[in-house]
């Protein structure tokens, strides 16, 4: 017998196991995560059509699309216990896990209906002498593994940031005119027309009116970078205060789009919020437009 071909096998168990924590088997109908006392999920509704529960919320295809491949690409960086039971789950943080996804497949009721049911649930718990790992353990396994504090950080902390990243959709020749606040500042503009703009009455200033329509279509057209919170609690950690600059896009059918601007986020992006569904939500705004913003409106945003 060719020696070399044994040699092949010579090897740890170990180097012969999955080096992934999850491999889908089947297609992925909704993934359910539940954070301490929040429960969200996401839920295909047709091929690309995912919404965002609760609150009925469209989701960003791509980004569920991204958490699907993160879920099923973690690598497993240690093999850490192959027989764990409940009493040994406290040393890994996982009698009440950092984050617990359920990941549901469809499958057939007592009535051949179709139904979604649990393909496996993915629990995640904290290391505290390793802050390169987090400890991770399958429903359906005894095993405990430990992954990539990096690849965890990539997983959502709340299905929200799914959320569509579109800010607003409508056409530049609906806007009617736009209103610039800042302060005590402020200032009007009224939209004549393609490339046409002018001042309200007691309004002033210089207008270039190729280069603010471009702004204003950009602004339209954007899309969140990130969303990073909701409601108006979260408005002092991101740089929201009294001086906030403000810009008010006003439709011809009396509708209106409202962007506020605060801090700066570490990316160099710029933090803002829109209003949706009646509460604030705060994204991150993609500098170039920021930066656009600031050349080109009258009443130009304080760095």
């Amino acid at each position: 017998m060719d020696k070399a071909f044994l040699l092949e096998w010579c090897a740890f168990l170990n180097d012969f196991r999955d080096p992934f924590l999850l491999s889908a088997t089947a297609p992925v109908e909704s993934v359910e995560l539940v954070r301490g006392s929040e429960h969200s999920s996401v839920v295909r509704q047709a091929e690309r059509d995912w919404r965002i529960k609760p609150g009925d919320l469209p989701a960003d295809p791509v980004s569920t699309k991204t958490l699907l491949s993160s879920l099923t690409h973690l690598k497993i960086v240690k093999f850490v216990n192959d027989v764990v039971n409940a009493a040994d789950l406290p040393e890994y943080g996982l009698t009440s896990p950092l984050s617990r996804f359920i990941l549901k497949s469809q499958g057939q009721g007592p009535a051949g209906d179709p139904t979604n049911t649990v393909a496996t649930e993915l629990d995640f718990g904290t290391s505290t002498n390793r802050l390169d790992w987090v400890y991770a353990k399958r429903s359906d396994e005894s095993f405990v593994y430990a992954v990539s504090s990096n690849d965890f950080a990539r997983l959502p902390t709340a299905l929200w940031q799914l959320r569509e990243r579109s800010l607003c959709r409508f056409p530049v020749d609906e806007v009617a005119g736009v209103t610039l606040k800042q302060g005590d500042k402020r200032c009007q503009l009224i939209h004549k027309g393609p490339l046409s703009w002018g001042f309200a009455p007691g309004s002033q200033g210089i207008i270039n009116d190729a280069a603010l329509e471009e702004t204003i279509r950009g602004i339209i057209q954007s899309s969140a970078i990130a969303w990073v919170a909701q409601g108006q609690g979260a408005r002092a950690v991101y740089g929201f205060g009294a001086e906030d600059y403000h810009l008010l896009l006003e439709l011809k059918n009396g509708a209106s789009f409202d962007l506020e601007f605060g801090g700066e986020a570490p990316s160099g992006d710029r933090y803002a919020q829109v209003n949706l569904e009646g509460q604030p939500w705060i994204l991150q705004f993609p500098w170039i437009l920021y930066r656009d913003v600031f050349s080109y409106l009258p009443l130009a945003p304080r760095h």
